[in-house]
């Protein structure tokens, strides 16, 4: 690789910008890779910035009568608000050196192709993160209420200011009779606490139909005495037993919607661990919990497990591990998306106003010039032609989830 094969490298068809930012939009999704986001907040693209969300509050009466040729009543609306929302920016890179340069520059090859495997296979890492990043924030606003990112010098936090009643414990007084948390087999009542839940939701005018719930929760519910008694009580639904969601919707009236799916988070090596150390210093464990399962790789593609066993600061400590790692090495752990030891019901309320959605706000890379932001997934490339030649392939996307009026109940159930 040399500098003048790198600026061809650069001129290359597949490195312009209307290329690349083809590319990653073309890229077609798994058919869930938005299922929470697509149920309750769909994704949009908008033209502004600066967000006027008109929040609901409830205030939804019916006409007053009038007498022809009086006046009519005139409505205040007290129980609306506007509220400004600033929309999140996320971006990031891949950063080949000079080894991968190497490989990507084929002479056989007609010039414009130069590359073009480099460029597609890192923009489908980015793709499928930015499409992770879209459903865990939908996810964080759902089960959470909220969400804030308080990393790489960011300090934003998104708070639509969803009515606490939207949210509640069946361990810590929740507005029903409940037998407490569903890992407590002989005492917890999910049955009660998953009727009792859409007759709460009617009471603020919503109709639930879907409860959603990890395999984890699904597996509490199952294996609870009140369920199982009503299994064994009645033939129908032992002829069924395989069949969790039959069951499910026998006794609640509630169509299931389970949840498997996961994805990685992932932090890298600060200091260099060697073989039997017990402590491991990475760059941000903000996202890691005591407990956790994780994954070691080093650059010689070799991996082990780990539990870690506390967390301080961004020190993890394990059981002695049994590779050597390097700066800059890999530590993931895989996630729900929809965390477990919680549900949701989702329904559908009276009103047709401001939906959510998960809006993608305009960005300046976008739009490739100050006068013409755009919104959507971006892209961008960086050549260094000095040496080390390296080559910068990035994506991002401006936006985050913006709640006009929650139409969903959280409920946790540990």
């Amino acid at each position: 690789m040399t500098g003048e094969e790198l600026l061809k490298l650069q001129e290359s068809q597949v490195f312009r910008k209307t290329t690349m930012d083809a590319t990653i939009n073309e890229f077609v999704p798994e058919s869930d890779t938005f299922k929470i986001t697509d149920a309750f907040m769909p994704f949009k693209l908008v033209s502004e910035d600066e967000i006027l969300v008109l929040i609901e509050h409830g205030a939804f009466g019916k006409t007053n009568p009038v007498n022809l040729g009086s006046e009519h009543k005139r409505v205040a609306l007290p129980g609306y608000g506007y509220r400004e929302h600033t929309a999140g920016h996320w971006r990031e890179s891949i950063e080949f050196n000079e080894k991968v340069l190497a490989k990507a520059v084929n002479p056989k090859q007609p010039r414009k192709l130069w590359g073009s495997g480099l460029q597609a296979n890192a923009l489908n890492v980015l793709d499928i993160r930015l499409n992770n990043l879209i459903e865990y924030l939908s996810s964080k606003i759902l089960i959470d209420h909220t969400y804030s990112e308080a990393r790489w010098g960011v300090n934003y936090t998104y708070d639509p200011q969803i009515p606490a009643k939207f949210k509640v414990d069946v361990t810590s007084s929740p507005p029903w009779t409940s037998g407490g948390a569903w890992s407590n087999a002989a005492a917890a009542t999910p049955i009660t606490d998953l009727i009792r839940a859409k007759e709460q939701m009617a009471r603020y005018g919503f109709l639930m139909t879907q409860v959603w719930m990890s395999e984890k929760t699904l597996i509490d519910f199952m294996e609870s005495s009140e369920v199982q008694a009503k299994i064994n009580n009645s033939p129908s639904l032992i002829d069924s037993e395989t069949n969790r969601a039959k069951i499910l919707l026998t006794l609640t009236g509630l169509v299931l919607q389970e949840d498997v799916r996961r994805y990685a988070e992932e932090t890298t090596f600060t200091a260099a661990s060697a073989i039997g150390d017990t402590t491991l210093n990475v760059d941000d464990a903000t996202e890691f919990t005591a407990g956790d399962e994780i994954t070691l790789r080093n650059s010689s593609g070799q991996e082990e497990q780990a539990t870690i066993a506390s967390i301080a600061s961004n020190v993890l400590t394990v059981g002695a591990i049994t590779k050597a790692y390097a700066i800059g090495d890999r530590v993931t752990v895989y996630k729900p998306f929809f965390p477990e030891d919680h549900f949701v019901l989702k329904g559908a309320g009276s009103t047709r106003m401001a939906p959510n959605n998960w809006y993608s706000t305009p960005s300046l890379i976008k739009g490739k010039s100050w006068t013409n932001p755009l919104p959507g997934k971006y892209t961008w490339n960086k050549f260094d032609t000095n040496v080390p030649y390296k080559l910068e392939i990035g994506a991002g996307i401006d936006g985050g989830p913006m709640i006009s009026a929650c139409d969903w109940f959280t409920v946790k159930t540990v």
